[in-house]
């Protein structure tokens, strides 16, 4: 087993050796050649076209030689980029992979939240199923270029399977609204962050729901229901 653990652990030395010579002989005065840019999670061919103009353009050495800057270079321009890996070639090939950044929500109908705090402009989405994504109404009280933590760390919680059975309208964290989107239901339900996930409750709604109905589940022992007509404020 020892003489495994030597041989594997000589084989790291040997990786990090030759990435270690590659780095110091790949001078300032050799240029990178680009050889293919490919993307992942990139859901716009108008974008991966927008993309591939700006690296392209990107003749200078030392600006691809320097994966930290040029990165937050492009990071910058294209905010739908989560990371960029590097796959150099030799001492002068390199090849480049783009990933852009998950998309989970679909906020106001126009706006895209995805694995980062960060929002989104739905037109960077375009080939991407919107009806697959969670649906939620959101006060922009709660976001500017990205979505407040608090609310963030409350909507990592809810799970996938809502976005076919509810639009979510988070008023703020005593005050959420479910509302039912299949099967011509017309009734909604007002939970807070913690009674959101009590699924047992939820599911004791829909054999029992009127149309037009509010069902208040924030309580722990009782559902109130209300009228929508009446309650039309909340």
């Amino acid at each position: 087993m020892r003489k495994v653990f030597k041989i594997f652990g000589f084989l790291i030395l040997a990786v990090v050796g030759y990435k270690g010579l590659l780095l110091l002989f790949r001078g300032e005065d050799k240029a990178i050649k680009l050889s293919e840019i490919k993307f992942e999670k990139i859901y716009s061919t108008d974008l991966e076209r927008r993309i591939k103009t700006f690296v392209l353009g990107s003749k200078e050495p030392k600006e691809l030689k320097n994966p930290k800057l040029f990165y937050k270079e492009l990071k910058t321009l294209f905010k739908v980029i989560k990371e960029i890996k590097w796959d150099y070639m030799g001492l002068t090939g390199l090849n480049l992979t783009i990933v852009g950044v998950e998309p989970e929500w679909l906020v106001n109908k126009e706006l895209v939240l995805g694995d980062k705090k960060r929002l989104l402009s739905i037109d960077e989405f375009s080939s991407f199923d919107s009806t697959k994504l969670k649906n939620l109404t959101l006060s922009n009280d709660y976001y500017d270029e990205k979505i407040k933590p608090s609310v963030y760390q409350f909507l990592q919680k809810v799970p996938r399977e809502f976005s076919s059975r509810y639009t979510i309208n988070y008023i703020n964290k005593r005050e959420i609204f479910l509302y039912a989107k299949n099967g011509g239901k017309n009734y909604s339900i007002l939970a807070d962050e913690e009674s959101i996930f009590d699924n047992k409750k939820l599911q004791s709604v829909d054999p029992i729901h009127m149309v037009g109905e509010i069902f208040d589940v924030r309580f722990r022992d009782r559902i109130i229901v209300k009228s929508r007509v009446k309650n039309k404020g909340l």
